[in-house]
Order: C-alpha cells, then sequence, then structure tokens
C-alpha cells in the first residue's frame, strides 16, 4: 500500500476544457430514487443492484438544501455494491471527475465497512476505481476487481460529520490522482489502476449526502470518444442487420389470470394447437379457502378463449402476487401423446386431464416427518427457507418436475419440493396414485436438474448441492453453506463424460468443479475457489461458433440492473456486461445458425444479445416477464413470449412471415432436446 499526503505533480494532464458530463441535480424529482423508478429526469442515474434488506423506497432518495438539491444514500449497509449510483459512459478513459461529499454518520456499517465517496472507470458492480472517506479518518484509493478491494493509496484527513468537502479523481492510462478537501490545503493520494475505461457516480454504505457531478477531459479525449462511439455505432448497425427483427405475431389477453411468470404454452388437448397455462396466486383468495400457493389455474387459446379453469379466480389485482414459480407442469406422463397438467392446490397434488380439467388422480402431498437429514447440511442450511422444525406437516410445495428413477424409459415420476429443504419423487403409476418413492432433505435451492449421470438408463437428481443416486440415496454432498440457485452437470466441451463439469451457482458464486472426482462429500477446505462471482442463474448453449464446445452464461438476480457474464467451456471470463436491468438469460434459436442468442429483457436497451455482449436484436417494447417458446416456428426456430397481468405478445423473427402459408406449430410431445437439458431451468421446471 502506498501512502501519499503531499501535493504532488497531477499524473495526468492538465487540459479539461472539454465537459464530458455535467449534472446539478436541479431536474431530479424530489423524493425516492431507485432502481425501481426511472424518470426522464433521472435517467442520466441507475442503481447497479440493491441490497434487499433496504427499505422498499430504494437506496437514494432526493433532497433539497438551500438554494440547490441533494442526493442521500439512506441508512447504512455492510454490502458496499449495492450502494452505488452510477452515470455517464463505459468509452469514458482519461478525464477528471469532481464531486462534492458529506459523510453523515458511520454508524452501522459493517466491519469492513464504512466509506462513502465518487466511482470512475466503473465497468459493473464487481469492478470499478474509488475515492472514499473511510471512517478510519484516511482518505483512501480503492480498486475493486471481481468483488475484492485493493487499497491503492491512503493518506490522513482530518474531517468531520456534516462537513462537504470535494472530491477529485483524475486518469490518464494506468494512472490515479484522488484530492480531497476545502479548496485549498487538499490531501492527495496517487496509484496505479488496472481498469482502463468505464463510468461515473457515487459509492456509500454509510448516510451521506452528494452534491453536483462533472467530468471533464481534454479537446482531443473528447474527440476520439466522439470517433470511437460512432465506429461502434456503425458496426453495431452492420451486425444487427445480419439478423430478423422481432414481428409481433399476436397479442392474447389474460385478464389478470398469470401472476408473475407463471405461463406455460403446450397443447394440452391434443387439437394440434397451442393452448396458454396460466397460473394464478392470490393472498385474499388462499386465505379464503385454505389454499397456499396456486389458487387459480386457466387454460387459454392462442385467441384468449378461456377453455377451463380450476380454483378460484380473482380479478383484483391488489390481492394477487407475483411469485417466481408455482407448482403446475404439463407432461405426456402415461406416454399415449396425452397431456396432462399435474398441480398443487393447497396440500393436494392433482392430475388433471389437459382436455377439461378434470382431476384423474389426486393424493395429499408428502408427509416429511420421518425424512432423516444428515449433520452435514442441518448446520449448513438452518438459514434457509423456513426453519427446521417444519418436517411434521406436509409438504407445501413450490415447484414440480418428472423424472425416471425407475430406468423406463419415460418420465413417469413427479418431483415435488418445498422452497428449500424438502424434495420427493411420486410414482404416477403406482396403487394407490402418487405414492413416495423417494424422500430427502437437505439444501436442495431453487431448481434440482435430472439426468443419468452414470449411463444405467436412471436419472439421478441434483439437487441443490446433493446428488440423489436413483434410490434416493446422497451419492455425494458439497457443505457450500449458501443457497444454491442454479445447478447442472453437463459436458461443456461434448467431447465425452469424462469431460463432465459440476456447474454451482450458490450465495452469488459461480463454480465450476470436475464431477468425476466427486464420489464422496468434500469438506469445506476441499471445495476450489469459485470460478466467479456476481452468479445467481447460469445458462449453457452455443452462444460463439468461433469457440470449442459450450459456453456458460451467468447472471446476478436483484432489483436494479444486470450483471451478465460469460465463461467459456474451461471457465474462463471472456466478458462481463451490466444492463440496465436484470434478465433472463435463455438461449434463444432466433437464426437457425449454429450459434443462439438469449433474451436479456424487453424494455429500452435490451432484447436479443450474441456471445459477444451486444444486443442485436432490439426488444420493440417493454414487458416485464419474458420467456422462450422453444421450436414454435414450423422450421424450429424459436418465438418470444412477453407479457403483464393484462397481455400476452408472441414475437417471432420477421423472416418467418416469407414462409409460404405461416402458421404457428405445436413444439414436441416431449422437450427433451439438447437445448433443454442444457439452460438454466432444467426440462419440465
Amino acid at each position: 500500500m502506498t501512502q501519499s499526503s503531499g501535493p504532488s505533480a497531477p499524473n495526468a494532464t492538465t487540459d479539461f476544457s472539454h465537459t464530458l458530463f455535467h449534472n446539478d441535480l436541479s431536474a431530479l424529482p424530489l423524493g425516492s430514487l431507485s432502481s425501481h423508478i426511472h424518470t426522464d429526469a433521472a435517467a442520466a442515474f441507475h442503481v447497479p443492484a440493491m441490497d434487499p434488506t433496504w427499505p422498499e423506497e430504494g437506496s437514494f432518495r432526493i433532497i433539497e438544501r438551500g438554494l440547490g438539491k441533494y442526493i442521500e444514500a439512506i441508512g447504512a449497509s455492510a454490502a458496499t455494491e449495492n450502494r452505488l449510483l452510477i452515470a455517464g459512459d463505459s468509452g469514458w478513459k482519461d478525464y477528471r471527475l469532481r464531486a462534492v461529499v458529506t459523510p453523515l454518520s458511520f454508524d452501522g456499517a459493517g466491519a469492513t465497512g464504512g466509506i462513502c465517496g465518487i466511482v470512475a472507470r466503473y465497468r459493473d458492480f464487481m469492478n470499478y476505481v474509488a475515492l472514499v472517506l473511510d471512517r478510519d479518518g484516511q482518505l483512501k484509493l480503492l480498486e475493486r476487481r471481481d468483488g475484492r478491494f485493493d487499497v491503492l493509496a491512503s493518506s490522513p484527513l482530518e474531517f468531520c460529520l456534516g462537513q462537504s468537502l470535494t472530491l477529485t479523481l483524475t486518469f490518464c492510462g494506468t494512472r490515479a490522482h484522488g484530492t480531497a478537501g476545502p479548496y485549498t490545503g487538499a490531501t492527495h493520494v496517487h496509484g496505479s489502476v488496472h481498469l482502463a475505461s468505464g463510468r461515473v457516480g457515487y459509492v456509500s454504505d454509510v448516510p451521506a449526502r452528494f452534491g453536483p457531478v462533472t467530468v471533464e477531459c481534454s479537446e482531443a479525449e473528447a474527440a476520439a470518444l466522439a470517433s470511437a462511439k460512432a465506429n461502434s455505432a456503425q458496426i453495431i448497425a452492420r451486425t444487427r442487420s445480419r439478423f430478423p427483427k422481432m414481428r409481433l405475431e399476436r397479442t392474447v389477453p389474460l385478464r389478470g389470470l398469470a401472476s408473475g411468470r407463471n405461463i406455460r404454452l403446450a397443447d394440452v388437448n391434443g387439437d394440434g394447437r397451442l393452448e396458454i397455462i396460466a397460473a394464478q396466486s392470490s393472498s385474499a383468495v388462499a386465505q379464503k379457502f385454505s389454499m397456499t400457493r396456486l389458487t387459480c389455474l386457466s387454460v387459454l387459446d392462442l385467441d384468449g378463449k378461456l377453455l377451463w379453469q380450476a380454483g378460484v379466480p380473482n380479478d383484483n389485482a391488489a390481492t394477487t402476487h407475483e411469485p417466481d414459480q408455482l407448482p403446475f407442469q404439463t407432461h405426456d406422463l402415461y406416454g399415449d401423446g396425452g397431456r396432462v397438467v399435474v398441480c398443487v392446490f393447497g396440500y393436494d397434488v392433482q392430475i388433471r386431464d389437459g382436455r377439461s380439467g378434470k382431476v384423474l388422480f389426486s393424493a395429499a402431498t408428502p408427509d416429511m416427518q420421518k425424512t432423516p437429514v444428515g449433520l452435514d447440511f442441518k448446520e449448513v442450511t438452518s438459514s434457509f427457507g423456513a426453519p427446521w422444525g417444519d418436517e411434521s406437516l406436509n409438504m407445501n410445495v413450490a415447484a414440480l418436475a418428472f423424472c425416471d428413477t425407475h430406468g423406463s424409459g419415460r418420465r413417469h415420476e413427479i418431483i415435488v419440493k418445498d422452497d428449500f429443504h424438502h424434495l420427493a419423487v411420486l410414482d404416477a403409476l403406482s396403487s394407490p396414485a402418487l405414492l413416495p418413492v423417494i424422500r430427502h432433505r437437505g439444501n436442495h435451492g431453487s431448481y434440482p436438474w435430472i439426468g443419468d449421470c452414470d449411463g444405467d438408463g436412471r436419472e439421478e437428481i441434483l439437487a441443490g448441492c446433493s446428488l440423489l443416486d436413483d434410490t434416493g440415496r446422497s451419492a455425494w454432498s458439497l457443505p457450500l453453506g449458501a443457497n444454491p440457485t442454479s445447478v447442472a452437470i453437463l459436458d461443456p466441451l461434448n467431447a465425452g463424460g469424462e469431460n463432465r463439469r459440476l456447474l454451482i451457482c450458490a450465495g452469488g458464486q459461480f463454480y465450476m468443479l470436475n464431477s468425476a472426482g466427486l464420489s464422496a462429500p468434500l469438506a469445506p477446505a476441499q471445495i476450489p475457489q469459485a470460478t466467479g462471482n456476481g452468479a445467481q442463474r447460469l445458462s449453457v448453449a452455443r452462444f460463439r461458433a468461433d469457440l470449442p464446445g459450450l459456453q456458460i452464461l451467468t447472471q446476478n438476480g436483484g432489483s436494479g440492473a444486470g450483471l451478465t457474464q460469460l465463461y467459456d467451456a474451461s471457465g474462463k471470463r471472456l466478458w462481463s456486461r451490466e444492463f440496465m436491468q436484470c434478465g433472463s438469460g435463455k438461449p434463444v434459436n432466433w437464426t437457425g445458425r449454429t450459434e443462439e442468442l438469449f433474451v436479456h429483457a424487453f424494455a429500452q436497451g435490451s432484447g436479443l444479445v450474441n456471445g459477444f455482449g451486444d444486443v442485436v436484436v432490439e426488444a420493440p417494447d417493454a414487458k416485464y416477464f419474458v420467456d422462450v417458446a422453444t421450436a414454435f416456428l414450423p422450421d424450429g426456430r424459436d418465438a418470444l413470449l412477453a407479457w403483464d397481468r393484462e397481455q400476452l405478445s408472441i414475437y417471432v423473427p420477421d423472416d418467418i412471415l416469407k414462409t409460404p402459408a405461416y402458421k404457428p406449430v405445436r413444439p414436441p410431445a416431449e422437450n427433451t432436446s439438447w437445448y433443454a437439458a442444457m439452460t438454466s431451468t432444467p426440462p419440465g421446471w
């Protein structure tokens, strides 16, 4: 660490005659400025991510003091990356950033926190340079790389709470020069940085107030930036011209019958056309009729006509909520070519006829009270979901899928799981129906992965950090001590079983492990270091035709902007991008060519993204929920679904309309394609 206190010759050009960016904050509306609220006046700023423990009104607020407006960071947070407010252009390189910062309190900060200041060379919320006031009375120049802070330089600085200080951060190549203090007698720090370019902003994990921000550079630098931006725009325009645009195929009224992401497309009645299965969750209906999650299930045709309905619909949007998943799926459960709808109302598992909605079989959800739990999981999972002790109740099913642990060649078994701890496999062919053949308790995460790992024709279940064999015994487990949000076992090189890898997103970390050696539980000290961080979901596909094998795409969740990272088959990170909002990340066969795109979101600046991180097909309008309809078109290409409470829109590539007698086709009876097996959501989830 370098100590620097006296004034030195600045490590940058002194020509700052061009103003790249200036915001005096006067146009910002008073009140909350959060990742949920973006007015035109506030569009210059965005919140990269938000700590979910913060107040719902957001991380920052706009206040008025004297003749001007200021931005205040609300409360204290130990997670510094969640207290960022960012503006500007990712291509900015050599510039000077100036802003006024006023520390208000250092109470409540975490053990490693207690800072407020300015941010520059910002790439994403895991990588940036910061000049901060620390609660230890130091001015510090920091560089955050892959989530870890390095202190490049520090110097004592006399300041007090409520005192406004001018912070300046200047860059020239790899050299950074920071100053802080009143207009005279400023304190200086110098350091060498790795990040070559990026945006600017504020950072704070304690209450602080921020004033107007200004970014300046030389005229030559401004001209170079303008030229680079124009060249980049031309390249993107040429790239986009090679991809079909989105064309609206149809809109379907939903009338509030779908809560959140809970929509499926399938031919459930055997008429050769697709139907929409929409699930609703209403707290008022659940309380009145003793239900839990799913309260209404509706089947509509593609014109919006209601074909059948189960449960109790609720037209009052104020009493419905938007869960990520509800327990319902469609499947050819009996191998006779006819789809059924499997769903859970309250504590009742139901198999319904796809044509009429009539209940064919039903049974109570499994009683898990006598199911043992391994000592390696009891401690590490106690903080996730409901506390241990809920095992005396029937399972409150959150999601379900289908598997074949018997080796029959068909998925006749139903996996049911609750939020975190309990999982069971029900035999749909047993008599009486739906008897549990496997019960397991552990840290199951969000979406178990299903597949035949040992080649014996019987499927295993990767339930979070435990691999369950076809008898339900735990073959091995990883005590990561964090909630696994996305898991998969596959061979990224497609070269043979010996190249299989275990992919896990847990605790925001991405792990890529060699699954061949996981024949016994590993101690925490034996678990390899995470491949990357900022990851909660993963998708695997051939996003780049110029690289061997498959690529792994990871994305973070949260309420703010979305961090997307792409890794090659060896686990090497190729790039990272921070979009203005979180996205889906699901692969899309949009062109029929070898490489696939992925859908990010339907909002300004989003759409379909290629393997280089560029938006190559822009979304035509804003919709909150997005999904992929696989093999929707006659040539096997996919369509996109985008919807809100009131309406579903279906988009197709515009070149498909050149096909004579074009009409949508039904997908395969069972989606067992390579695409479905490789995505973050396993087949059937």
